[in-house]
């Protein structure tokens, strides 16, 4: 295995993760809507610490290993349109996670009427990361 085949396996381990955990926050979401308060409140505490530190972790070595595969790969570069979409689909999906999703997380536990929020912003969330898996298989304009 070359140093690309590294990078690239965990590169997409790191997207599957940050993708996979999205989903998962989903559709705990979905559930904790039918919950009392009190269990919904709990479920958004769990949420926003993991959303302090796994989805931030996930998204940084997506990020670094993307880069580094770039730089390594002998006919990518950053001005190739995908590489262009994918870095600014990652930039969207990490302000939403971390400014929208845990603002309206934060919002949720102290008052239960912003809840809905949370399901809309975990929802881009999933929709801008599938977008980008999207376009690093499709490669457009690659």
């Amino acid at each position: 295995m070359d140093s690309y085949e590294l990078l690239k396996t965990i590169h997409v381990l790191a997207i599957a993760a940050w993708f996979g955990g999205g989903l998962v926050q989903g559709l705990v979401g979905e559930r904790a809507r039918r919950r009392s308060r009190e269990e919904r409140r709990a479920i958004l505490e769990e949420s926003l610490w993991a959303g302090g530190r796994f989805y931030p972790a996930a998204a940084a070595v997506a990020l670094v290993t993307g880069i580094l595969m770039v730089v390594d790969h002998p006919t990518y570069g950053f001005a190739d349109p995908w590489v262009t979409i994918a870095m600014t689909g990652w930039l969207l999906a990490s302000l939403n996670g971390g400014l929208l999703v845990g603002r309206a997380v934060k919002a949720a536990i102290a008052d239960d009427a912003a809840f809905p929020r949370v399901l809309v912003f975990t929802r881009l969330d999933s929709l801008l990361l599938a977008l980008i898996v999207a376009d690093m298989v499709i490669k457009p304009g690659g």
